[in-house]
């Protein structure tokens, strides 16, 4: 009998142990792409409905001015657009009409969900929606003409080494276009410890050996427009 309560007792502690190891590890996998302090995390203390809320706003194309940035990209027809942290498909959503071929990507399921159905709903066959890592762009090599984020530059924690791999997926001549918030506390945008000056991500982008094409400060309020090669 004492035998029995011993061994149920060394499985309990092995279960636990088990399962604090578990977590321990996924623990750290959220660290990595959770750096204390970065936008990251200010933005996943904040809940989803929240987020969808906030990116849908309908005053948001008064400052976002979404057919300028459009314009920037020129012709689209035919070429396919990866458009990285999509989020509610504010943009993929408007570019499928335009484009060849949309894929919406995004870290988060219950994005690329929202988008799939909207995508449905408006009978836009071309748009496809695609789950990525953090630390890489879940493209296909030479699959796009355009990859193009939109206030997302300075969520990503490791650019280095996420622009470097994120050439393959380019075809030969496509172009790298970054639209983020100018420096400043202004009404619109994250705080402002968590943006980049343009003329950062131009060099982030040369030592990740890309060519920096253009960088646009007046065609928008709040943002630039920084195009690469």
């Amino acid at each position: 009998m004492h035998d029995c309560w011993f061994w149920a007792l060394l499985l309990v502690v092995l279960l636990g142990a088990c399962r604090t190891q578990r977590a321990g590890t996924n623990l750290q996998s959220q660290a990595r792409h959770h750096q204390h302090g970065s936008a990251n995390e200010y933005m996943s203390q904040t809940a989803f409905e929240a987020l969808v809320k906030r990116f849908d706003d309908p005053k948001r194309d008064q400052w976002q001015q979404p057919d300028r940035v459009i314009e920037s990209l020129g012709p689209l027809q035919g070429l396919t657009v990866a458009d990285v942290g999509a989020g509610t498909g504010y943009f993929s959503l408007r570019l499928a009409p335009l484009a060849g071929r949309v894929v919406a990507l995004d870290i988060d399921p219950r994005f690329t969900d929202l988008i799939a159905r909207r995508a449905d709903s408006l009978g836009l066959t071309n748009l496809e929606t695609r789950i990525t890592p953090a630390d890489r762009l879940a493209l296909q090599d030479a699959e796009a003409d355009l990859i193009f984020l939109v206030n997302v530059y300075h969520h990503i924690e490791n650019r280095g080494h996420y622009f470097r791999t994120a050439r393959a997926g380019l075809k030969p001549g496509g172009r790298l276009v970054i639209v983020d918030f100018k420096k400043g506390e202004l009404p619109h945008g994250p705080p402002d410890r968590f943006k980049l000056s343009p003329e950062q991500v131009a060099e982030e982008l040369a030592a990740a050996g890309w060519q920096p094409l253009a960088v646009d400060t007046s065609r928008l309020p709040y943002q630039y427009i920084v195009a690469a090669q």
